[in-house]
């Protein structure tokens, strides 16, 4: 017990508190618990509310656990668990909207996710995070990322339908290698934890790979003591209320937003709209992911207009939004926008990485600098540059 410095609170399907089934909970005991909250809550007894309900029980849940853990610990070790996976499981029955009740419990320290698995993670896009990362760290807690990142050693480990699809297949190894670049730049640039995780074997059994990692961790370490804040000067906003509004699965607009944020060339944070208040005036611009209006959205906006902060809504008719119009709002906003070509960008107060889309002349500058030294292999880019696409660079500020 002497070595050991944290609890990770696990349970449910895959230990991320899903549910076992696939209808979220749906049954006969969550309805009869189900009555005797929304009339102690003063709550409609409608589909939206049993919805969310199924979504704050988890959350009860896990904060209980917590609560146990620290009083069997005297509160000398940390606590913390998967949850809140507000930009990757945007279906109800996921029962993983409840964040905000996690993010304001005292017991709980850190938080964990893996990287969305959307595209595949190839190369070429970007390696969003599950959680909005910045109302985790507004609220003082911890985050870890889980980087069960597949490789061109990744193999399913059995001969059943259930391996054989695309996910369980990695990359070719060049792919791999820049993949794995991003992300491990990304926890780097966002101020947060990750771990490798070789889930069943032999997906880094590789000299380049664990090198690579080698290199990487002393990267971090030297990296300790300098200025990792966020230098994002957009915000990105969403109610993990909103879910609760669909019958089915309502990720059309996170998942458009998070593919043209991630390639708009400009660095943003992202936060959960109740912590609309204690930040948005930090920034330039705002964009609200709004798969369905909700009161608070409402109130943001209104608060937004009323500052004249400029702002765009990307609903589930802005499905089809290229990253270029996206990057125009930016400019438009007074936002530096990074490079001349829609790309992925990293920016903290240190580091700055790039990610290329596609082959061809990159034009990347920050504060009058265009010249950069690439962290993982030393050699110097003057830019403009041609670069092949799907590649990652780290540079130092």
């Amino acid at each position: 017990k002497d070595h050991i410095v944290a609890y990770q609170i696990s349970g449910g399907n895959t230990e991320e508190w899903f549910p076992i089934g696939p209808e979220g909970g749906d049954g006969k005991r969550a309805r009869e618990k189900f009555e005797e909250y929304h009339k102690a809550n003063n709550l409609p007894a409608d589909d939206v509310e049993y919805r969310r309900f199924l979504s704050k029980i988890v959350a009860k849940r896990i904060m209980e656990f917590a609560s146990f853990v620290k009083e069997r610990t005297q509160n000398r070790l940390a606590v913390g668990s998967f949850y809140g996976y507000t930009m990757f499981c945007c279906y109800w029955e996921s029962c993983h909207h409840a964040l905000s009740d996690v993010l304001r419990c005292p017991d709980i320290d850190f938080l964990c996710s893996p990287i969305c698995y959307s595209e595949l993670r190839k190369v070429g896009r970007d390696a969003y995070n599950m959680l909005p990362i910045d109302s985790v760290k507004l609220h003082g807690k911890l985050y870890f990322v889980e980087n069960d990142s597949r490789t061109h050693l990744t193999k399913p480990p059995f001969d059943i339908p259930k391996f054989q699809k695309p996910i369980w297949y990695g990359n070719g190894k060049e792919e791999s290698k820049e993949a794995l670049k991003m992300h491990f730049s990304r926890a780097l640039t966002h101020g947060h934890a990750l771990w490798w995780f070789d889930m069943w074997g032999g997906w880094f059994k590789d000299d380049d790979y664990m090198k690579f990692m080698a290199d990487s961790r002393k990267i971090y370490e030297s990296s300790v003591n300098k200025d990792r804040l966020s230098d994002a000067e957009v915000a990105v906003f969403v109610d993990e209320k909103s879910y609760a509004l669909f019958k089915e699965n309502a990720g059309i607009a996170p998942d458009g937003a998070k593919k043209v944020l991630g390639l708009s060339a400009t660095p943003y944070d992202i936060y959960l709209a109740d912590d609309f208040e204690t930040v948005y005036d930090k920034y330039k611009a705002i964009v609200f992911i709004v798969p369905a209006m909700t009161l608070q959205t409402e109130k943001n906006i209104d608060k937004a207009k009323e500052d004249n902060i400029p702002y765009l809504l990307y609903t589930p008719e802005s499905v089809g939004m290229k990253p270029g119009e996206m990057m125009e709002f930016f400019k438009n906003s007074g936002v530096h926008v990074y490079a001349n070509r829609p790309c992925v960008v990293y920016a903290s107060k240190s580091h700055l990485f790039l990610h290329t889309t596609d082959e061809g002349e990159y034009d990347f500058e920050s504060e009058g600098v265009k010249t950069f030294t690439d962290i993982f292999t030393k050699e110097k880019y003057e830019f403009p540059r041609s670069l092949k696409s799907g590649q990652s660079y780290l540079f130092e500020r």
